[in-house]
């Protein structure tokens, strides 16, 4: 018994692992973000082609539009709007 007692609550006794840390648990930093990201982009790119689609063919003529242009121009517009480093933004301003 006194062998079982030692070899179980020695103070000598290593620790147990500390338990892992809670939050990232990946190895890249963001990984959620830019998975919700993509989604959330998708989802508002989707959005805005079925809208599109749903325009008479005289409304999308007056906006300079055709039906087949329409996943393009959304490609596009969403291309725009992402935020771009700041090397590739000053290399734009000096062309």
């Amino acid at each position: 018994m006194y062998a079982y007692f030692i070899a179980n609550y020695s103070p000598f006794r290593s620790a147990p692992p500390s338990p892992k840390p809670v939050g990232r648990t990946s190895g890249k930093p963001g990984t959620l973000r830019r998975i919700l990201r993509k989604a959330v982009l998708n989802w508002q790119r989707r959005r805005t082609i079925a809208a599109l689609r749903e325009l008479d063919d005289h409304i999308l003529r007056d906006i300079g539009l055709r039906r087949d242009e329409i996943p393009m121009i959304v490609e596009r517009m969403q291309a725009d709007d992402l935020p771009q480093n700041r090397s590739t933004s000053l290399k734009q301003q000096h062309v």
